[in-house]
């Protein structure tokens, strides 16, 4: 970002900040190969991320100038994977599929080690214990184009959540 040639992309947490709570579910984020999908998830992940305090990364690029930039800023618990990592480590999408799930439990169980897990072998479920352990939000980037997605919006209603997704394949 300190360099003469950095392209501020940041317009795009905007756009995906003014489609949270809103009816809109889905948001594509396609480029080629070779033009950004990985630093767009990177940027999302930096802006989400209640792991990291980036309100100085952010405050001289456009997003900062967003009425609502401080709103959503490391506002979400965020599970960001590099999907070729596991592509490459992989024989078959069932493997690579196994895989993260594999990790992503490990990381929750060793982060939120205080929740009471129904099965502990199962991804699906495990996160619905998270969640009702802490009633979050949680945003997933899977990188390399694969998968984006983002699980930001969750309402209790009578022991149910309905959950909003935003997805990139």
């Amino acid at each position: 970002m300190n360099s003469k040639i950095y392209i501020d992309k940041t317009e795009l947490i905007d756009y995906i900040n003014s489609m949270l709570r809103t009816a809109q579910k889905y948001i594509c984020v396609s480029r080629p190969r070779r033009f950004g999908k990985s630093m767009a998830a990177n940027m999302l992940t930096a802006y989400y991320s209640r792991g990291c305090n980036s309100k100085k990364m952010f405050q001289n690029l456009k997003i900062s100038q967003s009425t609502n930039f401080e709103t959503y800023l490391n506002q979400y618990n965020v599970i960001h994977l590099n999907m070729r990592d596991f592509l490459s480590e992989s024989d078959s999408m069932r493997d690579m599929i196994s895989e993260i799930q594999k990790i992503i439990l490990f990381d929750l169980k060793k982060e939120f080690s205080e929740v009471e897990y129904y099965d502990s072998t199962k991804l699906q479920r495990s996160l619905k214990d998270v969640f009702l352990h802490f009633i979050f939000p949680l945003f997933l980037s899977l990188m390399n184009g694969i998968v984006f997605f983002v699980n930001i919006k969750m309402t209790w209603n009578r022991r149910n959540f309905i959950w909003t997704s935003y997805e990139t394949y």
